[in-house]
């Protein structure tokens, strides 16, 4: 019991020692390293730059060689889906009380919009449609959503949906796709 007991005091007072060192040594006038123009000699490694993968360095290339024009507007259409066993909020049979309807969305959508009006000072303007089906896909959300298959069933998710959907909607009349789907996200 002594040796545990007396290795925790000295412990302690080296810990003590530490921080009325530091807290003298700055309150005393001394100006830290960082501030003196001095430098340290250490022996971290400097980070590692972050790699680009093939997207990013080509919209880098275009960018920087000014064959890049901005985008002022992006068309987007918002798909509403929900799951064979996971309503949309609102429907009959939905854990959901709250109507996520297509009015419910165009709201949304108009919040979008303003957002990207607002954050680039009106030089980008985003053109939202919302679809007015809901969607019911042919297997459960959990299907869907196991991370262990999650970026081939996302593919099946949003090809169901494009079949499903491909003769309410002209897709080439659109730049992006937004799904907005039923159930928790992840």
């Amino acid at each position: 019991m002594i040796p545990s007991l007396h290795r925790f005091l000295i412990v302690l007072c080296l810990l003590s020692a530490l921080v009325f060192c530091a807290f003298t040594a700055h309150a005393g006038g001394t100006v830290p390293v960082y501030q003196s123009g001095k430098t340290r000699n250490t022996t971290r490694p400097l980070p590692r730059k972050p790699s680009l993968n093939r997207y990013q360095r080509n919209s880098l290339e275009r960018l920087l060689s000014r064959s890049a024009t901005p985008a002022t507007s992006m068309r987007v259409i918002a798909i509403q889906v929900q799951f064979a066993d996971s309503l949309m909020g609102g429907q009959p049979g939905s854990h959901r009380p709250e109507l996520r309807d297509s009015t419910f969305f165009a709201g949304e959508a108009a919040h979008m919009s303003d957002y990207f009006d607002g954050a680039s000072r009106k030089k980008f303007t985003l053109e939202p449609t919302v679809g007015g089906v809901l969607y019911t896909l042919s297997l459960g959300m959990g299907y869907y959503g196991r991370d262990i298959y999650e970026e081939e069933r996302v593919v099946e998710l949003a090809a169901e949906l494009i079949a499903l959907s491909d003769d309410g909607f002209d897709f080439s009349q659109y730049d992006h796709v937004f799904i907005s789907h039923a159930g928790a996200g992840q």
